[in-house]
């Protein structure tokens, strides 16, 4: 159990770098009719719901990790589906209706 007082400095700025990636990774996914899905797949409609369950259950997954390292709390780690659809409203397109649940590989 981690404590949930006050962060440390270079926990804040790994917070907020955690924070930009996703950010970027969600935008570069999203802005692109020719992105690719984490499994590769192109996607051909821009406006169709192509959330891509797998690469965002591996970038969180990959983000979990990583704040235990730093001995962070999952609560306070950026989710990523959460990102997803505010981007996705942000521009107009519809949400996936999935969803799923930290995951911890340890």
């Amino acid at each position: 159990m981690f404590y949930y007082g006050r962060f440390q400095a270079s926990q804040l700025k790994w917070l907020q770098k955690q924070q930009e990636h996703v950010d970027r990774e969600i935008a570069r996914f999203e802005s692109s009719p020719s992105a690719t899905a984490g499994d590769g797949q192109r996607c051909s409609d821009p406006n169709s719901e192509h959330f891509d369950p797998h690469f965002a259950v591996k970038l969180q997954g990959l983000l979990d990790q990583m704040a235990a390292t730093q001995r962070i709390p999952l609560a306070a780690v950026p989710n990523v589906k959460a990102c997803w659809d505010a981007e996705r409203c942000r521009l107009g397109k519809v949400i996936s209706i999935y969803s799923f649940c930290h995951v911890s590989f340890f």
